[in-house]
């Protein structure tokens, strides 16, 4: 069943599982982790990687391609995907290589480009948000602004400027809308690495930050978001952890190390939380995304660096996205997919583990994360693995590297 119909199902029904993707015989036609002894707690659900991912055709739309031989819509959408958001069935993903952001509405069926227009031209998009009245936020790292559109794609106003930013590349808004979030990647040499807070309107409330390596302290920051409490959890990529700030900027906690352990960040690429806090993490390196409580303790990880272009398989994992419904969209920008996983219910994981097929709709609340006294087993170590290619030129995000001393 087409992504379409399991989150309009979702959105108009209220319903926090879709269909599953199991008819019988007790196994799932589609992956799901983790695997025995441990309770299921994610399925993969579909791949966009073009507009007809969303969209149904009708029998006409059927008929005149297979006249014409020539169906538009299947076109790989595109280039370099980077960054993705997502909130009631709107997916918005940006395409560092096309100078352009995608929005994919679900509920309206149609594919919108977003950025061509001399009003709100994007250069290099980076990250993204959707705010919840439905405004688009994208962080161009190369125009040095955040361009904000309205929610059918039209230009609003810029936040910041090129004074102000060195690369803003990624943004978050509070559930009123009235604090705007831009994390300033900086650079190896400038000096803004650092956090800048704007009201609804574009002022400059105030920023935190600097650039080192102390608690408190950025380098070549990459992500932000914002919890459920309201907290600010940045991706301080080039420190190899994950900060965590009380939304006028005050540190609160941080988390991470570099190596190749469980738990630790080999090239972090991305970061999204879920409605109940959890941080999810991808990482370049490991080919996954690792899950911690909003404390930092790992809850679990999902996917491996794999050559098959498989789901669960990742070459080169960037952005992440988790909806108020609990499906989970990972950006590659290698295999150049977004990939859709879906939390499960708790019926659905215990069917699995009775091996038995899961029903085509489930109502039911998302199961827990948090692991239980049967469900400790983790692997001794992630695996070791490497991307199959650098990064391309056209990634705005540089892989990040150890803080070097800072006067």
């Amino acid at each position: 069943m087409r992504l379409r119909f399991v989150l309009l199902a979702v959105i108009l029904f209220s319903l926090l599982a879709g269909c599953a993707g199991t008819r019988g015989g007790g196994t799932a036609a589609h992956p799901y982790w983790p695997k025995p002894p441990d309770p299921a707690r994610f399925i993969y659900e579909s791949v966009i990687r073009s507009e007809l991912d969303i969209v149904q055709e009708s029998k006409s739309d059927m008929l005149r391609n297979s006249v014409v031989g020539l169906n538009p819509r299947s076109a790989m959408a595109f280039k370099k995907p980077y960054d993705v958001a997502a909130r009631n069935g709107r997916i918005l993903v940006s395409d560092s290589g096309g100078e352009i952001a995608h929005l994919f509405d679900i509920p309206q069926g149609q594919l919108i480009r977003i950025g061509r227009a001399e009003k709100g031209k994007l250069q290099q998009p980076s990250g993204v948000t959707i705010d919840t009245q439905g405004n688009l936020y994208v962080a161009d790292v190369k125009i040095k602004y955040v361009n904000m559109y309205n929610a059918t794609g039209h230009f609003i106003r810029s936040f910041g400027s090129k004074e102000l930013f060195s690369k803003p590349a990624d943004v978050a808004v509070n559930k009123t809308g009235d604090r705007i979030y831009v994390v300033d990647l900086g650079g190896i040499d400038s000096d803004k690495h650092r956090v800048t807070v704007f009201d609804r309107e574009g002022k400059v409330l105030f920023t935190f930050g600097k650039h080192g390596n102390a608690l408190g302290d950025f380098h070549l920051a990459s992500h932000i978001d914002i919890g459920p409490d309201g907290n600010v959890y940045v991706l301080d990529a080039g420190n190899f952890r994950v900060q965590v700030f009380d939304p006028d900027g005050k540190y609160l906690r941080s988390w991470g190390k570099v190596g190749v352990d469980i738990g630790d960040l080999a090239r972090p690429r991305g970061l999204a939380l879920d409605t109940e806090g959890n941080v999810y993490v991808t990482d370049g390196t490991f080919g996954n995304f690792q899950i911690f409580n909003p404390q930092g303790q790992l809850l679990m990880w999902i996917g491996n660096t794999g050559q098959d272009n498989k789901p669960g398989q990742y070459a080169l994992p960037a952005g992440i996205a988790v909806d108020e419904t609990n499906h989970v969209f990972v950006v590659d920008q290698l295999y150049t997919k977004i990939e859709v996983l879906r939390r499960l219910t708790q019926e659905e994981s215990n069917r699995l583990g009775k091996n038995l097929p899961l029903l085509t709709q489930t109502k039911g609340e998302s199961m827990s994360l948090t692991p239980t006294k049967a469900s400790t087993h983790l692997p001794d170590a992630l695996p070791k693995a490497e991307a199959v290619t650098p990064p391309l030129p056209a990634d705005p995000i540089p892989t990040p590297t150890p803080t070097p001393a800072v006067p």
